[in-house]
């Protein structure tokens, strides 16, 4: 998205303190370290850093100017408009932005798979049709507004994510998103925290499907609750179910370790197809309903879908299966709560189930609020009632669950609880130079437990020829 100065002064009610050479600038970034040539830096003012700290960096990577909340030092050729708040503009830009832009926006949310479903309608969809999509996980207020800032007007479909933590933040992103069409991922436990039950999860999940929605698609998990299915008798809504025994399923699934393969026949009410994936993930697999009968609605031939789905790799640390000298690793570092934990297990499970010996290093799940002793004692019991043969916790909320546990169930000998993820490591280090067993490890847990650290460099994607 391109922007006019004059365009911005009116935007912002800003004005110009420090001349620059540029009156038209190509996008808008936050993080200096994102910065571009000749685009526009907006220093936002944070908890832990203030962006008017960076903006010599900004100018040396390329932004030609920026919006500020105060008086800085000129510096060369580098334009500074002076706004009453900088966060306030930003959100008026990505308004201004959203209403210049044409074509199809899609929002996606949920408490699992958001990032997936929307990469998997972007890897499918780009190679037919001009697409973008909010960058890593932008999916707040402040996220959209930076993506639409940054969108080409000659694009046609817009991808977004919408995520929350708090009662009130959905019917923000509705306004900030004004979806034409809205994909639900399964909804459970995640954020409770600040919602304080699955219940009230839902009835904040759904304030994305208000004015101007066409078309839901709703993964057949959601149809237990009473706000969804409210959705239903919606007048001008179009409703797709997806997942279970729905028109819009995964009829067969299987895969091969070895390959890091899987096999999937779909059923898209009346057409069948047939795709070979180049990841092991029955819960992924799912998510690629929504894409794929949105591409084939869209013209799309059966070969293109095959073609485009058989380069589609997960992100790292999200389910990322890949092979290492002796075994296979599943990445799932990126994040945890327990509906991703609950599928992430019964993957884990199945390997099991081939002859593998089945690992889990496990780190705390976070914003669980008044559930989280009890959902992490769930998770324990589930792990001993699944016969994984080696697990390691790290993080004091699964040292409380385990002690629990462990003192009434029978059958724990196979859990370490750690402290660290230097503990982790030499755990794994000393098994996996002993055993003869093919193994399979997860490595999974919040975002904020940091688990990626807990991954031996000897097994780090991209040794022994890994994808």
């Amino acid at each position: 998205m391109r922007f006019q100065l004059a365009d911005l002064l009116h935007i912002t009610s800003g004005r110009v303190v420090t001349p620059g050479k540029t009156a038209v600038f190509d996008g808008v970034f936050s993080d200096s370290r994102e910065c571009r040539v000749n685009c526009l830096f907006a220093a936002l003012r944070g908890e832990k850093t203030n962006g008017h700290l960076y903006l010599e960096e900004a100018r040396l990577r390329g932004a030609t100017g920026a919006l500020v909340e105060r008086e800085n030092i000129a510096l060369p050729d580098f334009l500074q408009i002076r706004v009453e708040n900088t966060l306030l503009s930003l959100l008026s830009l990505g308004r201004w932005a959203l209403n210049r832009l044409g074509g199809h926006r899609i929002a996606f949310t949920g408490t699992v798979g958001k990032t997936t479903m929307k990469n998997f309608f972007l890897h499918l969809l780009s190679g037919s049709y001009p697409v973008e999509a909010t960058p890593r996980s932008y999916n707040t207020p402040l996220g959209v507004a930076l993506s639409f800032c940054r969108f080409q007007e000659e694009s046609r479909i817009f991808l977004v994510e919408a995520g929350i933590n708090a009662p009130g933040e959905m019917k923000e992103l509705h306004s900030a998103i004004r979806p034409h069409t809205v994909v639900l991922s399964p909804i459970g436990e995640g954020h409770l925290e600040g919602l304080q039950s699955v219940e009230k999860v839902v009835k904040e999940k759904v304030q994305l499907v208000g004015n101007g929605v066409e078309r839901v698609y709703i993964h057949n998990d959601n149809c237990r609750w009473n706000d969804i299915r409210l959705l239903f008798d919606r007048p001008g809504i179009e409703i797709h179910h997806f997942g279970g025994n729905t028109s819009l399923r995964v009829a067969k699934y299987s895969f091969c370790p070895e390959r890091i393969r899987s096999f999937l026949q779909c059923i898209v009410f009346d057409t069948t197809i047939e795709l070979e994936l180049p990841f092991i993930s029955p819960q992924a697999s799912e998510l690629l309903l929504p894409a794929l009968h949105f591409a084939l609605e869209h013209g799309m031939k059966e070969q293109q879908i095959q073609e485009r789905f058989s380069t589609f790799l997960p992100a790292p640390g999200r389910e990322h299966v890949y092979p290492v000298k002796g075994g296979i690793v599943i990445d799932d570092t990126y994040n945890a709560n327990p509906v991703s934990m609950r599928k992430s297990l019964e993957v884990l499970s199945q390997f099991r189930r081939r002859g593998y010996e089945a690992w889990a290093v496990l780190g705390d799940m976070l914003e669980l609020g008044g559930t989280s002793e009890h959902a992490h004692q769930k998770v324990i019991s589930a792990l001993m009632a699944l016969k994984i043969d080696k697990t390691i916790l790290l993080g004091s909320l699964y040292h409380r669950a385990a002690d629990r546990v462990l003192s009434r169930e029978k059958g724990g000998g196979g859990i370490f609880v750690v402290s660290s993820p230097q503990e982790v490591k030499e755990i794994l280090d000393e098994h996996l130079s002993e055993t003869k067993k093919k193994w399979v490890i997860l490595f999974k847990g919040s975002r904020g437990m940091r688990m990626e650290e807990t991954i031996p460099s000897s097994l780090q994607a991209g040794l022994y020829g890994n994808v």
